[in-house]
């Protein structure tokens, strides 16, 4: 699959996808309320970091040497099963001593399931079966949103509504036990456990799907140790990268969590959420990104990340425009009661969300090109501005600053890396952001196509 129509079909299924995740996101809200979903996301977030810990950003190297040569992908796929069945093990009794208020057979169903569906969306990544991958995920989103509608319709949200009044205490008790239910308790534990349980469902997909194309008689499936060896040491760097970026983009929510009161938390986990849906669409163009331009000679698909980036630029700016204007009424409509905190610390994020866009498209093209070192000293700065903005900010302004520091963290990171690609591809900056008119035009007639159909 040629680049350009591999990325037209990640655009459109994304925005299926995208559609799809907000209102799974929009129904978790509704049924827990504001006092408890930022405490579950929050526990989501924390799981989230196990993942990464765990998986030890292994698919980092699995696309890289994956998408050189096809012959590496069977045996890269066949040392995958023994691995994840001893680190099914690992998050085991990981699970046994995380403090965390989610039940722990259905944290530990998370982080493992997680972790197979970023190892094998990586082999799905090497043999460029985009399609396919976006097909699984929307299949699992739509069986999981009429789901969390019939939970809605039968409970209503109940619990979240008694614990928005004060007449329950204690919103992260009720996941811990799966017996003795108390007042509003089911419709939230039914949620949780479908919301945990689509993550499962997606992995054993992946997995059934990617083993059934695979060719057994043409590959060899022994993984020499060359190979593993530069696949951990590839991964490695890419680890470290991670994990600091995962502090970049995640920091704050454990700062928000120790000063705020969770009303706010919730109201911040939702700003973030909002950001996170507009930094999707980017964030998957650049796994099309990432294959392709692995093993490409230098500066080649340049000027193909460059106009995604305009592309970007174009769809963002409106996006953000309409979050301004619509977003006083707009939030507590749709979130419900006690999200009225959202729109001032929005306001401060918008600007974050765009460089972050901008961030995740460059970052993925340096990974492609082996200069995962950029992308480590970048993310190091955003981490040193970010800590030392919350430490000093959040417990006097709380989630408004927690937004702006955010901001400035991702601004920095982005300005160094294009003060990498001007000096290592002799290009201008404003190739990254200024739109073509040429772009403009196909835009319309694209946008016009569509309104006729």
């Amino acid at each position: 699959m040629q680049f350009t129509k591999a990325l037209q079909n990640t655009i459109v299924w994304k925005i299926l996808n995208t559609t799809l995740s907000l209102f799974i996101n929009l129904l978790m809200i509704r049924i827990m309320g504001a006092a408890y979903s930022g405490e579950f996301f929050y526990a989501v977030t924390t799981l989230s970091l196990c993942v990464l810990l765990l998986s030890g950003s292994l698919e980092s190297g699995i696309i890289y040497y994956g998408s050189q040569s096809e012959i590496n992908i069977p045996a890269l796929s066949f040392f995958l099963l023994p691995w994840l069945l001893l680190q099914a093990l690992m998050a085991y009794k990981v699970m046994q001593f995380l403090p965390i208020g989610l039940y722990r057979p259905l944290s530990w169903v998370f982080v493992i399931a997680n972790v197979a569906i970023i190892y094998f969306s990586a082999l799905f990544y090497t043999r460029k079966w985009f399609l396919f991958l976006n097909l699984i995920i929307a299949f699992v989103n739509a069986v999981l949103v009429i789901i969390l509608c019939c939970v809605y319709a039968r409970y209503g949200g109940e619990f979240g509504k008694l614990l928005n009044h004060g007449k329950l205490q204690g919103g992260h008790i009720i996941i811990t036990h799966l017996t003795g239910y108390k007042q509003g308790q089911k419709g939230i534990y039914y949620a949780s456990f479908a919301f945990i349980s689509g993550f499962a469902l997606q992995a054993l997909l992946l997995f059934a799907y990617f083993y059934m194309r695979l060719d057994f008689k043409t590959f060899s499936f022994t993984l020499s140790r060359p190979l593993l060896k530069k696949v951990l040491r590839f991964s490695a760097v890419a680890f470290v990268s991670n994990v600091i970026f995962f502090m970049v983009s995640r920091l704050d929510y454990f700062f928000v969590e120790r000063y705020c009161n969770p009303i706010a938390l919730s109201n911040y986990m939702q700003v973030s959420k909002i950001g996170q849906l507009l930094v999707l669409i980017p964030a998957m163009i650049a796994t099309v990104i990432f294959p392709y331009s692995s093993g490409a000679a230098e500066g080649e698909y340049l000027p193909q990340l460059q106009s995604v980036c305009r592309t970007v630029s174009v769809f963002f700016i409106p996006a953000a425009m309409l979050l301004i204007v619509s977003g006083y009424w707009l939030f507590p409509w749709l979130f419900g009661e006690g999200f009225g905190q959202m729109y001032q610390a929005i306001l401060y994020y918008l600007p974050g969300f765009y460089a972050l866009s901008m961030v995740t498209l460059l970052a993925s093209f340096l990974a492609g090109r082996a200069k995962l070192s950029v992308n480590l000293v970048g993310s190091l700065l955003a981490l040193i501005v970010i800590t030392t903005g919350d430490v000093l900010l959040i417990p006097l302004l709380g989630i408004n600053a927690a937004a702006t520091v955010s901001s400035v963290g991702y601004f920095a990171c982005g300005i160094y890396q294009l003060r990498y690609y001007k000096r290592t591809f002799n290009c201008s900056i404003t190739d990254f952001f200024v739109p073509r008119k040429n772009e403009l035009i196909d835009l319309f007639m694209h946008f016009k196509k569509m309104i006729t159909l």
